[in-house]
């Protein structure tokens, strides 16, 4: 590199400053140019290099082709002189309304670009790919020739449609080529069972969420899972949850947070558990449990409470909300529960059915963690609670929503 006019770094770094657009999605063009002037100039700038605008490409969805063209310079320029500065690329996000992957000549080129630039990019392990409405096929085949080479190293993949339906042609290859995958996330898609097939040779998969999602064939890969900690399931359209929750008791031993959001009920669910005993199975099981958030389920009720508040040794945090088979009338299963939760710091239970006193003076007794509850935002009228959480120190922050201080934590 070359030298440059000696400047003191307190004032270069403030100079620098200046190249750093309010936009927190911006690509930092000026920054790497600046920071490509000398090895002075590079040290200072290097303080800013964990922005994650650096860390991102195609954040904004207008990169123009002279946008694309300085990338791929600024970038080939850094590797030239051996500082590389594609490394810091940790994330590609894709769409198919992007300029690139339209049908004129000069998209062309500019695909090609954009592959230009993600060759110069060895550290890339986050693909998100936005596959836009169901007639945009030409522009998926080349979204998909883009993302094929990054197949190896990738490990958090995100997929999203505009509209919901079945995944388009070539996913299910460009899926089973990613190895290295720990962290799925699906939205708007019908997922069939070959794509549940390829997800289930990645055993190391540890996150993953589906939403409005058809996901009737899920168990197929959960069952090749061990190593998974989080599954969040919200508002899937086609479900088979009795299926699903056996395999996920009997196969994910490591599972720490299971989110499940039913929806409406206007979708297909095969075998939707009238009474939460598969849920329950995976509370027994999942020794691990730390979190569950659980919405809109009509199977879960007054057993399940029960079981939750036995077997959930490890849980920290617990959502029932528009569960309204879910209540706490006294000499229901729940005060037969000696001991319940005892690490559980955040209880939220809104939209169920009856929350007595007898039930939160229970868990304030017994809880000795507690720190924040959400409960419904207007008691019954002659509830006693709210003065029982006020007596413990307990403050209503906003409507529903009581937190206190928990002193040596």
């Amino acid at each position: 590199m070359p030298q440059a006019l000696y400047l003191p770094p307190e004032v270069l770094d403030e100079i620098l400053r200046l190249l750093l657009p309010n936009d927190k999605r911006e690509f930092l063009f000026d920054l790497l140019a600046a920071s490509l002037t000398c090895h002075r100039w590079r040290m200072v700038a290097s303080r800013h290099f964990d922005d994650r605008r650096l860390k991102r490409l195609f954040e904004k969805p207008d990169w123009s082709l002279a946008d694309l063209h300085r990338a791929e310079s600024l970038l080939a320029e850094s590797l030239r002189l051996g500082v590389n500065d594609g490394y810091l690329v940790e994330l590609v996000r894709l769409r198919v309304s992007d300029p690139w992957f339209g049908v004129e000549p000069e998209s062309e080129q500019a695909a090609a670009q954009v592959a230009a630039i993600l060759s110069l990019t060895p550290n890339l392990t986050h693909v998100s790919m936005d596959l836009g409405a169901p007639d945009t096929h030409a522009a998926w085949l080349k979204l998909q020739a883009v993302v094929e080479p990054l197949c190896p190293n990738v490990t958090w993949l995100y997929v999203t449609q505009k509209l919901f339906g079945g995944p388009p042609e070539r996913l299910t290859e460009l899926v089973s080529r990613m190895a290295s995958l720990k962290d799925i996330e699906f939205h708007h898609l019908n997922l069939p069972a070959e794509l549940m097939t390829a997800l289930a040779r990645h055993p190391g998969i540890k996150y993953a969420t589906f939403r409005r999602t058809g996901i009737l064939d899920l168990h197929l890969c959960v069952s090749r899972w061990p190593n998974l900690r989080m599954l969040k399931i919200r508002n899937p359209i086609v479900s088979n949850c009795e299926r699903l929750w056996e395999e996920v008791a009997t196969s994910c031993p490591k599972l720490c947070w299971l989110i499940y959001k039913r929806g409406s009920p206007r979708g297909r669910h095969a075998d939707e558990e009238a009474d939460g005993t598969g849920l329950a199975r995976v509370i027994t099981r999942c020794r691990k449990l730390e979190r569950l958030d659980v919405e809109s389920h009509p199977g879960v009720g007054d057993v399940f409470l029960a079981a939750a508040m036995r077997e959930g040794r490890r849980l920290m945090r617990v959502t029932f909300a528009g569960c309204r088979n879910v209540m706490t009338a006294p000499g229901g299963p729940w005060e037969a529960v000696e001991r319940p939760w005892p690490r559980l710091e955040h209880l939220e239970m809104t939209g169920c059915g009856e929350l007595t006193d007898g039930f939160v003076e229970k868990v304030l007794d017994r809880c000795s963690r507690l720190s924040k509850l959400v409960l419904p935002m207007h008691p019954e009228e002659g509830s006693m609670w709210p003065g029982m959480l006020e007596a413990r120190s307990f403050v209503q922050e906003r409507d529903g929503v009581w937190q206190r201080e928990m002193g040596g934590r």
